[in-house]
Order: C-alpha cells, then structure tokens, then sequence
C-alpha cells in the first residue's frame, strides 16, 4: 500500500495522543509528567498545522472537488478533533499545574506558621535547618531530609534559615535555578540566597547582621557538625553575644508526623576479604598503634563510609550509597558498633564477634560516651562528629 503524505500526518497526530493520555497513568505524579505531556501537545499541534496546510491542497484538487465525498467529510472531521482536542487538552493541563501550585503553598504556608509557634514556644529567633544527617553525609536517607520538607527543595546541598518575618534559602550555584522552580516563592515568604553571586553572604553573615546583638539561635545539635558550629560561634557569639539553644527535639520532626518517611533499616553484609583488600583486624591494629602513639584513649568515628570501611561491611540505608547508619568507637583493647541490632544478619553478627566487634544499639551511643571517664583523651573528626555526640 502507498501511504499518502496527509495519512502520514494523520498517523503521527494519533501516535501523539498516546504519551498525552498516558504519561499521568504511568508517572508518580501529574506534576513530574507535565513537561511531557505539554511537549507531546506543542509536537501536535505542529503536526496538525502540517495536516490542514496539506488538507487544504487536497480539497482544492480535482480529487475532491466535490465536496459531499466522503473523504473530504473524513478530513475536515479530523481537523476539528484535533483542534478541540487540543485546546481541551492544553486548558486542562495548564489547570492542573496551577491548582498544584496553589495547594502546594497553602500548605507550606500552614506549615512555616506552625514552625514559627514551636519556635515562640523554645524563644528562639531563628531556627537553622540543615542538609545534613546526623553523620553530616552528602547524601541522605529521605528520613533525614528535613530541608526538603520544609521548603520543597530537592537539592543535595543548601541550607534553610527561618526567622519569625522571612523564611531564607542558602544554595550554591548549581541549584540556583531549581531552587527557582521548586521553592515556594509565589508566597513571598521565602527569599532565595544565591550563594556565589556578588553581595550575597553566606548564612553566618547573613546571621551576624539580621540578629540583634543577644539574639537567639535554634539548632538541632544531631545534625550541626562540631566544626560547623564551632565556625558559627567565632562570627556569632563573640562578636554579638549571639547564642545557640540545643534543642531537645526537632521541631521540623513535630510537624512531619506521619508524612515522614520510615527509618532505613537495609540489612547489613560482610565485603569479602578479597575486594576489601585488607582484614578488620589488620585495620584495627593501625588505629591502635596510632592511639599509643599519640597518647589517645579511643576513636568516635562518625562518618558512614569510613565505618564501613573499617569493619569491611555494606549497607543500603541511603540510596547508591552502601552504608548504614552507624556509629563506630575504638579503644586500646576494644571495638565497637552501634547500630540497629535488625539490620544485622546472624552470619553478619558472628563475623563481627569472629572480630571482636561489640553490637550495641544505635541509640546507646550517648550513654557509652557519657559513662567514659572524664579524663579520657578520645580522638574525633570535627568535620563529621555531631555536636550532641560532642557534648
């Protein structure tokens, strides 16, 4: 069979209408899919401008000069489908994105209100929302991912400040467009801190000259690194009397509730000897010696990749990354993991007694360190340890 040039654009102008009416039924989400399906509509729309431009040349020939035919009816038919269709389309696109947005920063309007009273309630001005988990991971598992919550930003670096007045986010130049996309900013209750670009200060300076002298800043001390805080009191607390509440909760956990997502629990698997390279005990005799020789008494190691490492294990608690939440201390004599006792295997849990590697749960790891003397010299990075570990 010879196909025609206007049955060819009459096919594609059906083949197009598939992604249109599908991409919603296979997408998570009516939002993700919109691009799509508003590029398959423009693509139509194209196509049916060809269509009728190559209709017209057939009607005007001899062909179809006589208009009852039914070809010519077929073809005019599909030119009215078409343009309705389209407009029908686009229309109902176009509102279903906008009453999306609409509901979106009704509710995250709701939402930094209830923030803004919990934080009458703890008498403090600004509240700091971090990316960070308490391991100060560059990617986190979503239960972690409060920033993201919070403002509906997705990116994996920024850090969101809210004061009683004005909500503030702090990215880098990376994200500056997508945080232009994702953050509510229709409401005029957040501000975009373009980090990198000329005038724009960073979230410690920005802290230093918006806080009054005295003024009160709140943190979640699990996920502020020992540096990173300690970094803010040289600008804050010296110079303006500027101080840091610890809370006792998470005020952004309050609200999240049921929304939230579970606590990764993946299982935990041992790394064979002949990919890890070297055994745990070997690894564990090289931190000892170095403990004697600096005069050390133990080693908090709070970075995931690094117990890993360590005590050649892999987890699955953060997306492509092979970790698990953990905490890991050494002494002179003894080795330790805190970690979910579910996510460990038996075969997973002898090979660690095979070691001399104590289990205990994750939480134990305050107490464990508040029971150690006093005097104790103990080694930690400032970079990765939290500060409620710290303290």
């Amino acid at each position: 069979m010879i196909y025609s040039p206007w049955m060819i654009f009459s096919l594609l102008q059906i083949s197009l209408f598939i992604p249109i009416f599908s991409f919603r039924i296979i997408s998570k989400s009516a939002s993700s899919c919109f691009p799509l399906r508003l590029f398959a509509l423009i693509m139509l729309v194209v196509i049916n401008h060809l269509t009728m431009h190559k209709t017209s040349a057939f009607v005007s020939s001899s062909l179809f000069k006589n208009r009852s035919s039914p070809m010519y009816s077929h073809l005019i038919s599909i030119r009215s489908i078409s343009k309705a269709a389209i407009s029908s389309k686009i229309s109902k696109l176009m509102n279903s994105a906008n009453g999306q947005q609409n509901e979106k920063s009704m509710n995250n309007t709701k939402l930094i209100a209830e923030i803004r009273s919990l934080m009458k309630k703890e008498s403090i001005d600004v509240l700091l929302v971090p990316t960070d988990d308490p391991h100060m991971s560059e990617y986190t598992a979503a239960y972690y991912n409060r920033r993201e919550f919070v403002s509906g930003f997705t990116g994996s670096a920024g850090v969101v400040i809210i004061a009683m007045n004005q909500s503030y986010l702090f990215t880098d130049g990376r994200y500056h467009r997508q945080a232009e996309l994702e953050l509510p900013l229709e409401t005029k209750q957040w501000t975009l801190m373009k980090q990198g670009i000329k005038n724009v200060p960073t979230p410690v300076d920005f802290l230093s000259s918006s806080l009054p002298t005295g003024g009160r800043i709140g943190v979640d001390p699990f996920v502020h690194s020992v540096q990173s805080i300690k970094k803010y009191e040289e600008k804050l607390v010296e110079k303006k009397n500027i101080t840091f509440k610890f809370l006792d909760h998470n005020i952004i956990d309050v609200l999240w509730g049921k929304q939230r997502p579970s606590k990764p629990n993946a299982p935990i698997r041992i790394h064979p000897l002949e990919y890890a390279g070297r055994s745990t005990q070997d690894k564990l005799k090289d931190i000892r010696l170095l403990l004697k020789e600096s005069n050390a008494d133990g080693l908090i190691i709070s970075a995931l990749d690094e117990i890993m490492w360590l005590y050649n294990i892999r987890g699955g608690d953060v997306p492509f990354n092979p970790v698990s939440i953990s905490y890991a201390v050494i002494t002179a004599d003894m080795a330790y993991l805190f970690i979910d006792r579910e996510k460990v295997p038996p075969a997973v849990e002898q090979y660690l007694a095979d070691n001399k590697i104590v289990l205990l749960p994750y939480e134990d790891i305050l107490p464990f360190l508040r029971d150690l003397s006093p005097n104790k010299k103990i080694w930690y990075d400032a970079s990765t340890l939290n500060m409620a570990v710290y303290k």
